[in-house]
């Protein structure tokens, strides 16, 4: 899907579209075809492409999804060949995410990050003062960066989006013109090891320790034994479960 073509069309265009499928297309209709779950998923993409592990959950408080940078996570997943980038956690069940032949995208030393995002379906509520964006506004008043993510029918300011919402505000939109955008914050928020941070890695360990354990039970075969036939394949395995 990274690679296909996010068109907003209109509901009367989309019959046509499904009736002469000429291209790989993602359709979104005007009145929420695809709905809010779909633009959760495109900007988890292009958040995990950045490093991000993506999930729906955070410890403190609720939105629609959540980006955490975890920069020494993910170095390490990314040295062991698990993923490329970042990940949606629920991937990391299934992995390796990355062919063991594909080169892993190696980041420079970053700082903690945490982004709340809150999407919308429908055109332009994504960066409104009571939809989308504007829902999370107190979010920012505790360090945080929050995005509104949706489609738009136009390219937005980023001056005015930090002038009306503030300096931690961000967006992720898709226009009706095959672009992505991203406006960054001018702020960031908590660039230092916090509660959630350290819950998110509690889960990162739990998911691939219980990965192990399914395979173990699975197989039959005892710990020692399931890592040295996986060696056999990724001479790196032996070396993570051991990090881990």
């Amino acid at each position: 899907m990274e690679n296909d073509y996010y068109l907003i069309l209109g509901e009367s265009k989309i019959s046509k579209l499904y009736r002469e499928p000429t291209h790989n297309y993602v359709v979104i209709g005007s009145r929420s075809i695809g709905g809010e779950d779909f633009f959760e998923y495109l900007t988890g993409l292009h958040l995990k492409e950045k490093g991000y592990f993506v999930t729906k959950w955070n410890p403190v408080r609720g939105s629609d999804f959540f980006a955490y940078k975890i920069p020494e996570y993910a170095a390490t997943l990314q040295r062991y060949g698990v993923i490329k980038n970042g990940a949606f956690l629920s991937e990391l069940e299934l992995f390796p995410l990355i062919r063991q032949d594909e080169k892993p995208t190696m980041r420079a030393a970053e700082q903690y990050d945490i982004i709340v995002c809150e999407a919308e379906a429908r055109y332009n509520l994504a960066l409104c003062s009571n939809t989308g964006l504007g829902q999370k506004m107190g979010w920012m008043d505790q360090q945080h960066e929050v995005y509104g993510d949706g489609p738009t029918t136009y390219i937005p300011d980023a001056e005015n989006i930090h002038k009306y919402f503030g300096k931690r505000a961000g967006a992720i939109v898709f226009t009706n013109t095959h672009e992505k955008i991203e406006i960054e914050p001018l702020e960031a928020g908590f660039q230092n090891e916090n509660y959630e941070i350290e819950t998110m890695k509690l889960i990162i360990k739990f998911t691939l320790a219980n990965k192990i354990a399914y395979h173990r039970n699975s197989t039959k075969q005892s710990l020692k034994d399931y890592i040295q036939e996986r060696n056999k394949k990724n001479t790196q395995l032996k070396n993570f479960f051991r990090t881990l």
